[in-house]
C-alpha cells in the first residue's frame, strides 16, 4: 500500500484518530454503502463530526452459539469495556489541537448519535440484558421504531445502527467490541487484542467472579468508569472497591488502571503468547499509545511537534515497531 501513496506524497498513518483532520472542511468519507441507506444516514447524523469519518478503531468480534453463550459474554465484555481505553487508548489530538481526552475518537464517538438517542441508549456501556429475546425487545425495538420515520421502507438494519460500545448481530453470533483505539502497528494491536481475549476467557469461565455477579453491574455504574478512562487512559484511578473485586483484587480500595491491567497481564501470562508478552511489557511500562503521544508532543504541542510524532508513527507502523 505504501508504494501505491508514495507517488503521491502520501503515507499511512496508524492510531485511532487522524490529528490534522477536520471534517467540517474536508468532507466527510465513509465506507461504500447502498445509495438509499446513505442517503438515509445523511439526514440523520452530520457527517462532519469526527465519530462519522475520523473514526480509526479496531474491532474485535467475540462468536458465540447459543443464548447461554450470548449470556456469558455480553456480560464479560460488558464488564471489560471500561478499563479498555486504559490500555488501548490512541488518540489525543484532533484538528491538530490536544483535546484533553486519552481517546478522543471515543470522546467523539459519545455524541454520534444525539439526534435519535435510541442508537446509543444512555451511553456507551449497553443495558444489562442478556437474553437474545429481551435485547430484541428492549435494545434493537426501539432502534427500529426510531429509524421508522426516517427509513419507511426499511433500508436500515437496527442491528448495523446499534451505536453502543459493544454491539449484537444474532444472524451472525457475534457480538463486536468497539472501544479499541487502533495502535501504532499490527503487532500491538495483535498483542493488546491477546491480551483482551485472555481476559474476556477468564470471566467468561468465572476465574475471579461468577457470572452472575458480572451481571449485575449496570450501565450507569460501568459508564463511570469508562468516561474516566476514556479522559486519563492508563492515568485513570479505579476508585470503585467493586469493580477490582471483579478481577481478584480483594484488598484493594483503589488502583490506576494501568497497575490494574498490570495485575491481569501476570494473573494470564501463561496464557499469552511469546511476541504478546514483549509488545504488552512496552505498554505496561511505558503507558497506552496516547500516553506515550503526549509524552512526546508535551503539554501544548507546536504543529511542527505534532508532524513529528506522527510521521514517528508512521514509521513504526511500515517497520512494525513500538513507539516510545
Amino acid at each position: 500500500m505504501q508504494q501505491v501513496l508514495d507517488p503521491h506524497r502520501a503515507i499511512l498513518l496508524p492510531g485511532g484518530a487522524h490529528p490534522f483532520y477536520v471534517p467540517s472542511r474536508a468532507g466527510a468519507h465513509v465506507a461504500s454503502i447502498p445509495i438509499e441507506a446513505h442517503a438515509i444516514r445523511a439526514s440523520l447524523f452530520d457527517k462532519r463530526g469526527h465519530a462519522w469519518s475520523n473514526d480509526l478503531a479496531l474491532r474485535l468480534d467475540v462468536h458465540f452459539d447459543k443464548a447461554a453463550e450470548f449470556n456469558k459474554a455480553h456480560a464479560a465484555l460488558r464488564l471489560l469495556m471500561p478499563l479498555i481505553p486504559a490500555l488501548a487508548a490512541s488518540s489525543p489530538i484532533h484538528e491538530g489541537r490536544s483535546t484533553g481526552y486519552h481517546s478522543s475518537r471515543l470522546d467523539a464517538r459519545k455524541h454520534a448519535s444525539d439526534r435519535l438517542p435510541e442508537l446509543m441508549g444512555g451511553s456507551l456501556v449497553p443495558e444489562a440484558i442478556f437474553e437474545p429475546e429481551e435485547y430484541d425487545r428492549a435494545i434493537l425495538g426501539p432502534i427500529a421504531q426510531a429509524l421508522g420515520p426516517h427509513d419507511p421502507n426499511g433500508i436500515l438494519d437496527p442491528q448495523e445502527m446499534n451505536a453502543r460500545g459493544v454491539t449484537v448481530n444474532f444472524d451472525r453470533g457475534t457480538l463486536t467490541l468497539h472501544v479499541i483505539d487502533a495502535q501504532e502497528c499490527p503487532s500491538a494491536n495483535m498483542a493488546i487484542v491477546e491480551l483482551i481475549i485472555a481476559v474476556l476467557k477468564a470471566l467468561v469461565g468465572g476465574r475471579w467472579a461468577s457470572t452472575y455477579l458480572q451481571r449485575a453491574w449496570s450501565a450507569e455504574d460501568l459508564d463511570a468508569i469508562l468516561l474516566d478512562t476514556i479522559r486519563h487512559g492508563d492515568r485513570a484511578i479505579i476508585s470503585n472497591r467493586d469493580y477490582l473485586l471483579m478481577f481478584g483484587l480483594l484488598q484493594q480500595d483503589s488502583m490506576p488502571a494501568l497497575k490494574l491491567w498490570q495485575h491481569l497481564f501476570v494473573d494470564l501470562y501463561s496464557e499469552l503468547g511469546p511476541a504478546a508478552r514483549t509488545w504488552l511489557d512496552h505498554i505496561l511500562e511505558h503507558g497506552c499509545l496516547a500516553s506515550r503521544i503526549m509524552a512526546r508532543i508535551g503539554a501544548r504541542p507546536s504543529t511542527e511537534k505534532l508532524r513529528t510524532a506522527y510521521a514517528a508513527l508512521a514509521e513504526c507502523h511500515a517497520l512494525d515497531q513500538a513507539f516510545l
